[in-house]
Parts: C-alpha cells; structure tokens; sequence
C-alpha cells in the first residue's frame, strides 16, 4: 500500500469518528475528555504549508485532534503516523499520551497539506517537541515513512521502541491500522456477502 493510500486511510477513519464522537462516554470515564464542538474548516483561500497555534480540543486518536484557536476549530491529522484504532490495542494509551502531552498548553501547528474536508495535515510542536515523534517514541504509533520535514528522526525512534517492545511493540503481532482498516472493510463484505446468501431465492412467477 503506497503512503498516499494509507493517509487517505486514515483520513477516512479519522472522518468516521469527526461524525460520531466516537468513545466519547468512554473516554471521560478514562480521564480523556471529548470536547463536543462544531467544526469549522479553514479559510480555503490560506496556501499551504502554514502555521498556526492553538489549545487542544478533542482527542479523536492519537493522530488526529481538535486544535482551537482564534478563527475557528482545526481537525488536525498528524503527518508520518498512524496510531491505533478503536478498538485496537493501546487506542486509549495513544491518547492519553496526546492529552499528558498537550493539554493545557499552546501548541504550535506547522500544516503541509490540507485535504478537501478541511482536515489539516502536519505536525504539532510544544515547547520544541514533536508530538508525532513522541508517539512513535512511546511505541504508540507506526511511523508510515512519509517523507517530510523533521520526520527524519522518526525511524530510529520507532526501531528502538520496536527493539525495547514498547506498547504496540510489546504485541505478538501488531496489526497496523490501515492493514486493521482493510480487515474491518472485508468482515463487512463478508458479512454482506453471508446475509445476502441466507435470503430464499423466490420465483419471479410465484
């Protein structure tokens, strides 16, 4: 699966929980808040790359939050990781990394790209660390070797958390989330496929 494919990926799960609020009632029993806000995509004449700063809002996934600012509400995707999925292992530790990570504090935004539905793609920096990196330090994300820059760093983070088995790591057999995405898309078909088949075929004529 080439790079491009898997950011569309999780772009696209990212979207799925953008609609449903997912885990919200889940979240704030753990102590991650989901902060119920509407979204307000960025005006479409701003070029890329840009910067901006802003607070953290909601914690979608590890990879994808809510950044509140001035001028509206971001939906940030962060670039060259993918962090687990609900209900994978360590979703929950992903994001409590993000929100020990960031809360409270001014983040800075430095966006590469930004996709039709407004979501903006880059990397969130506090206090000169990389969240991204962080992540993949942790062992709570998958580095997906795009190349970008400052994301030179992020393979040997994740070959060291891969030889301490760190989190994801610490897995017999870790499932990356875009291979998890295409198995939940095939259980689907297959399900599909199965209720279709346990219909009676009738008769035009009868």
């Amino acid at each position: 699966m080439s790079r491009i494919q898997k950011l569309v990926i999780a772009a696209g799960i990212a979207g799925v929980c953008l609609m449903s609020g997912c885990n919200s009632g889940e979240s704030a029993r753990k102590g991650v808040p989901v902060v119920r806000t509407p979204m307000l995509v960025p005006a479409p004449f701003c070029s890329v790359p840009y910067q901006f700063s802003g607070k953290l809002g909601a914690i979608w996934s590890g990879d994808t939050v809510e950044l509140l600012e001035s001028s509206g509400i971001h939906c940030v995707r962060l670039i060259g990781v993918d962090c687990p999925q609900s209900p994978q292992p360590k979703f929950e530790e992903s994001r409590r990394l993000v929100w020990q990570f960031a809360q409270g504090k001014t983040l800075s935004v430095h966006v590469i790209r930004r996709d039709e539905a407004g979501v903006e793609f880059g990397r969130i920096i506090v206090s000169d660390q990389d969240l991204g990196l962080e992540l993949v330090r942790a062992g709570l994300a998958w580095f997906d070797e795009s190349e970008f820059e400052g994301g030179e760093g992020y393979s040997r983070a994740q070959a060291e958390a891969r030889e301490k088995k760190l989190a994801i790591w610490s897995e017999q057999s870790p499932v990356a989330p875009w291979d998890f995405y295409e198995q939940q898309v095939a259980k689907i078909r297959e399900n599909a496929m199965a209720a279709g088949d346990a219909v009676p075929h009738q008769n035009p004529e009868q």
